[in-house]
This record gives structure tokens, sequence and C-alpha cells, in this order.
């Protein structure tokens, strides 16, 4: 390979590396999987907010047998702080995963039930859903919601797992970085 060529996709890979590290707004482990939406979003536009979504994939999200299957991170950026009531964000959440699972397959049954209770800022509680990436079975995952700057971040971790097991460790460590 020519110098000039290699010094070029190097200096190519580093603006790529901190425009990426730039855009991000949660501080996550580097393994894990990077996704930006922008509102609305595709799968769920009656979802009436104005920002972007961040989602953090772990490693391991997508395996069945691992301890780190569906879980996984995002955070709501909007543009103007707003408050949820607990009401919208239960009707938001069936949206999304309502929404997310069709774009995934035609499914016959699709009803995806949020339970949710007060935290100290936030929410905590019960996501009910069809997995229908991978093992197209009911999946229950505990989701814990973050309310932050007044607002204007919600922070959302969730796994299968107890919120005592390890992972959660992990997914409470992911911060908002703004």
């Amino acid at each position: 390979m020519k110098p000039f060529r290699f010094l070029f996709i190097c200096f190519c890979s580093t603006l790529l590396s901190f425009s990426q590290q730039e855009q991000t707004t949660l501080k996550a482990p580097s393994e894990w999987r990077y996704e930006k939406l922008a509102f609305p979003l595709s799968f769920a536009p009656s979802i009436p907010l104005k920002g972007h979504e961040e989602v953090y994939f772990a490693p391991e999200w997508n395996r069945p047998e691992s301890e780190e299957f569906w879980t996984y991170a995002f955070a709501w950026i909007l543009n103007t702080p707003l408050t949820i009531e607990k009401d919208n964000m239960v009707e938001y959440l069936q949206e999304y995963y309502n929404g997310l699972m069709k774009v995934v397959g035609p499914f016959d049954e699709l009803e995806t039930t949020i339970s949710l209770e007060n935290a100290s800022n936030g929410y905590q509680g019960e996501v009910k859903t069809l997995d229908g990436f991978f093992t197209k079975n009911t999946i229950h995952l505990n989701i814990t919601i973050e309310k932050q700057s007044e607002g204007k971040f919600w922070l959302f971790r969730l796994s299968p797992k107890d919120r005592e097991h390890p992972i959660w460790g992990t997914l409470n460590n992911i911060r908002i970085t703004n």
C-alpha cells in the first residue's frame, strides 16, 4: 500500500471516530453497538416527540442463550424539555414496541403491555412484548426510565434479567454525558 493512501485511510478513520464520539449523548461500554434515529421514528411515527434517539445494544443482545440477551439502553434526546406523564409514557412505549415488531414481520397477534410505577426520577416496570427478532415468543423486559435535564433527556434501560442480576450494574453505569 502506498504511504499516502495509508495515511489518508488512517486520517478518514480518525475523523469518522471523532464524529461518532461527538454525536453520542450516552456514555456506554465501547463494545456496545450504537444506532441513532431521528424523531419521528419510522416505525412509530405517532409518538409526538422532536429530537432523536440513541440506542446501545449489549454485545450479545441477539443471542437467546446469553446473559446479555435483549439487554440494551436507549435515550430520547428531545429538542425541548418535556414532562412525559406515566399514561403518556405507557402509550408511547406501546406504540414503540408494536411498531417495531410490525417492521420485523407480519404477526397475527401483536399486543405490547406496559406496566409502570413511579420511581425517584422517572418510572420503572415491565414491558411485555413479542420478540419478533429472534425467538418469536413473548418476552418480559424489566425497564427503568430516568428523566434528566428537566425532561430534555429520557434514559431507558432494559433487560429480561431481574434488577439484582449483575447485568444491571453495567446498565446502571450507562449515563448521559451532556
